[in-house]
Formats: C-alpha cells, sequence, structure tokens
C-alpha cells in the first residue's frame, strides 16, 4: 500500500506535474507543440483505506490543492 510510506505525497506531486505539462499546449522545451495537447489524468482505487486519510497524507505538500467531492479525492498541482 502506497498510502503512508513517506514518499506517496511526492509521488502524486510528480504525477500531478505530469498532467499539467502533458495538458498544455507547449512540449517540454516550452516550444509549441505540432499536435493538440490531450488530458491526462491517474486514478486510485483504494481497497485499504478511506479517502480523509489519503487527504490527510497529501495535506503536507503546500504544492497540490485537495478536494473532496461525492467520495473522491481531487488533486491537482497548485498555480504558482
Amino acid at each position: 500500500m502506497l498510502v503512508g510510506k513517506g514518499f506517496f505525497p511526492l509521488f502524486v506531486a510528480v504525477l500531478c506535474e505530469a498532467a499539467d505539462r502533458a495538458n498544455l499546449s507547449l512540449d517540454a522545451d516550452g516550444l509549441p507543440r505540432s499536435r493538440p495537447p490531450f488530458p491526462l489524468h491517474f486514478m486510485f482505487f483504494l481497497a485499504r483505506c478511506e479517502v480523509r486519510e489519503v487527504a490527510k497524507e497529501l495535506s503536507s505538500r503546500d504544492d497540490m490543492l485537495i478536494r473532496e467531492s461525492g467520495g473522491r479525492l481531487l488533486v491537482w498541482s497548485q498555480p504558482e
């Protein structure tokens, strides 16, 4: 189980950053892409913990926004 491991919040932050970059219309070098951007999302299915536990773990980072909605946890990068 990843939740409860010290690296879990960092892991989710890296996934959020990857999704942000994939969703931009610029490539990794900051140049316009030759193709349209595509939405990138990640999903975790929780079997042994509650959504609130995961939210508590992730709240240790100030670079992510965390919201609970309809039994789901929504996490994305904090705008700079």
